[in-house]
């Protein structure tokens, strides 16, 4: 049930709550057997994103980019698309997480420890 492959999805369901008995009892049971992955799902059981947040895995994508310094040109030429695809992305990612510029959704990254999850 549990493997390399889909262990993260299950931590992060584990951490929403969105797991049935049987399905924490094998993500716990998985993280017994691999204990260098404990320090990971205490993470994102400790991540608190605000209500309704779900950011998707480009928009993460995206808020590594930022955080390494990139400007949207930059982003925008890493990952081929527009700049105005990347202005929309960050324009999401300021409305999901409830801020409004870049310092604010770098903290915003760094106190809900998004980055460690994320990797």
């Amino acid at each position: 049930m549990v493997n390399l492959e889909n262990y993260e999805e299950y931590m992060m369901m584990y951490a929403d709550g969105e797991l049935n008995e049987a399905e924490t009892k094998a993500l716990m049971d998985f993280v017994d057997a691999n204990p260098e992955l404990a320090k990971e799902l205490e993470a994102y059981s400790a991540t608190k994103l605000v209500p309704d947040t779900e950011l998707t895995r480009r928009e993460v994508q995206i808020i590594k980019l930022i955080c390494d310094k990139k400007t949207n040109n930059e982003i925008a030429r890493l990952l081929s698309l527009s700049v105005r695809t990347i202005e929309g992305h960050r324009y999401n990612i300021c409305k999901k997480t409830n801020t409004s510029n870049t310092l604010e959704l770098i903290e915003f990254v760094v106190q809900n420890n998004l980055l460690a999850i994320y990797g």
